[in-house]
């Protein structure tokens, strides 16, 4: 086989691993999950699945690398406002996908410590989620939104800041509207949220028509 389709393949199968994975953490949670059995799902012995993904806390690795590119694009390669689109999609994504939020919040104060596996992962995280904020923020304030006193650096770690907080709350007071209070902080801070909300509206409505034709009639 062509080294070129020996690597679209793995990389094929890699993606459905993913998919399993994922739909086995929404239906159960990471714990009830199994080498073992994710194995079975895709067709793979566990030795070839450990080939593809590693250990189990590779996977979860992966998983949320793959979560911080949906459409193969970073937040660093983004502009302000699909950065803060972005945002408030994986904000309502993790409400879809709970049990991969709870282990982003576990991995995540597991890794402080500077050899654990995640540990680059989290620090390179913040450090572009920080300067993609910086940048975003700065077009807020050369529109002149940004409230006096505060500038494009400190908004943007106000902001992860209040994420990370709220979805570590979120656990203990589950009433808590981790999207409804991210939004209110964004429009304290300048932000054209309502603008924001009608782009991500108008592009899911666009897929979904998209999806309609390609399906053909009933």
């Amino acid at each position: 086989m062509p080294p070129g389709r020996k690597y679209a393949k793995g990389a094929a199968k890699r993606e459905e691993v993913l998919d399993a994975a994922l739909e086995l953490i929404t239906q159960r949670g990471w714990d009830a999950v199994t080498i073992r059995e994710l194995a079975s799902i895709v067709g793979l012995s566990p030795t070839a699945l450990v080939h593809h993904i590693g250990s189990k806390d590779e996977l979860l690795l992966e998983l949320l690398r793959r979560r911080d590119r949906p459409g193969g694009q970073s937040y660093e390669e983004l502009d302000a406002d699909a950065g803060f689109r972005l945002m408030l999609s994986g904000l309502w994504e993790n409400r879809r996908v709970s049990g991969l939020r709870e282990l982003y919040i576990r991995l995540s104060a597991e890794a402080t410590a500077p050899d654990h596996l995640a540990h680059e992962f989290f620090r390179d995280r913040y450090r572009n989620l920080g300067q993609t904020g910086v940048r975003a923020f700065t077009e807020v304030e050369d529109a002149g939104r940004l409230p006096d006193g505060i500038d494009p650096a400190t908004a943007a770690l106000m902001v992860i800041g209040v994420i990370d907080g709220l979805e570590l709350q979120s656990f203990f007071r589950p009433e808590i509207d981790v999207v409804t209070q991210v939004q209110a902080v964004l429009r304290l801070l300048g932000v054209d949220v309502d603008r924001l909300l009608d782009d991500i509206s108008s592009t899911e409505d666009a897929v979904s028509a998209d999806v309609h034709r390609m399906a053909g009639p009933e």
